[in-house]
């Protein structure tokens, strides 16, 4: 089995794994769910706290499917290399950009939780503090909108590439296209407009 074939199998298997865990926490754990309440912290903060193991588990989720992506990445660009390396590159280049930075989203919303839910932190603030630092929850779903920027970009050269490969079918390359770009304009409507 030549190194590409074992690449696009690992890719395939990989997108798997990452979406199931990414999406319990991105769409079960976070956004639709009523433990964030936008502009609202200490309704926010109460949420947490009630149901601290659940947020708990979808940041453990989060974890799981950046380093996922990470490897998934790689996946990628073997399997993409020989159809142009620099497009593969730039595609890689934008993925672990977007991979950083949710990454470093996922490391606020837990610090942030670790103050509204540990009392001898909470012992330092007064309550209007301990609101003020709960914002930094709602600071998780801005930093998605950029990174579904750098999401949109990176799989959009890798679907491009999948396209020109002929490794899928072309109908599957294409609906990767439509899927990124309509992930990408949904997340940046929903958060610019609230």
């Amino acid at each position: 089995m030549t190194s590409q074939s074992k690449a696009a199998r690992l890719a395939g298997l990989l997108y798997l794994v990452a979406m199931a865990t990414g999406l319990f926490a991105e769409f079960y754990v976070h956004f639709p769910s009523t433990l964030v309440a936008s502009g609202d912290a200490a309704k926010t903060a109460a949420n947490i706290i009630a149901k601290e193991r659940l947020y708990r588990i979808g940041i453990a989720n989060n974890i799981i499917t950046f380093a996922i992506d990470v490897v998934l990445i790689w996946a990628l660009y073997v399997l993409l290399r020989p159809v142009n390396q620099k497009l593969a590159l730039l595609a890689v280049f934008f993925r672990l950009i977007e991979t950083t930075l949710a990454c470093t989203a996922i490391l606020n919303s837990f610090v942030a939780m670790q103050f509204v839910t540990d009392a001898d932190r909470l012992k330092a603030f007064d309550p209007n503090q301990i609101q003020a630092l709960s914002v930094m929850h709602s600071m998780y779903a801005l930093s998605f909108v950029i990174v579904a920027v750098f999401l949109g970009l990176g799989s959009t050269i890798f679907n491009f590439l999948l396209l020109r490969s002929r490794y899928i079918p072309k109908v599957l390359a294409f609906w990767g296209h439509i899927c990124f770009f309509a992930i990408a304009n949904k997340s940046i409507c929903n958060h610019c407009l609230s």
